[in-house]
């Protein structure tokens, strides 16, 4: 699939697609941004206005798309698949380990954000 360089807009609002692609799960800013462009698309009618049944379908997909990845098990995939490499092989303790602790820093920033815990410099962390 080809590549979608974008132009004409300022750094911060690419840099926003970015992390906006990353949280998505998509597998390069490239593909978000093809996924934004068909949905684009296939929103608007010949009229030029937005088609509301479309919307509504791509909202209850986006939900059940929500939920599958925040399953648990899809999230342990999807950091095993991040740390394996096509050019060196990770034995099982160096997977468990790389797994194991992207899993604590990313709940962890979560918590921090809901402010159910806090960071206490030079210590660790406890709950709020």
């Amino acid at each position: 699939m080809a590549n979608i360089n974008i132009s004409g807009i300022p750094e911060q609002e690419k840099a926003n697609y970015t992390r906006l692609a990353e949280e998505s799960g998509a597998t390069s800013r490239s593909e978000w941004l093809r996924w934004r462009l068909r949905t684009g698309v296939q929103l608007w009618d010949c009229n030029g206005q937005i088609d509301i049944e479309s919307v509504d379908e791509l909202v209850v997909e986006s939900r059940q798309k929500e939920k599958q990845l925040s399953n648990p098990e899809n999230e342990i995939k999807r950091c095993i698949v991040h740390h394996l490499s096509t050019q060196e092989i990770a034995t099982l303790d160096e997977l468990q380990q790389a797994v194991f602790d992207e899993l604590v820093i990313d709940a962890l920033y979560e918590l921090l954000k809901e402010g159910e815990v806090e960071n206490i410099p030079g210590s660790g962390y406890r709950s709020l």
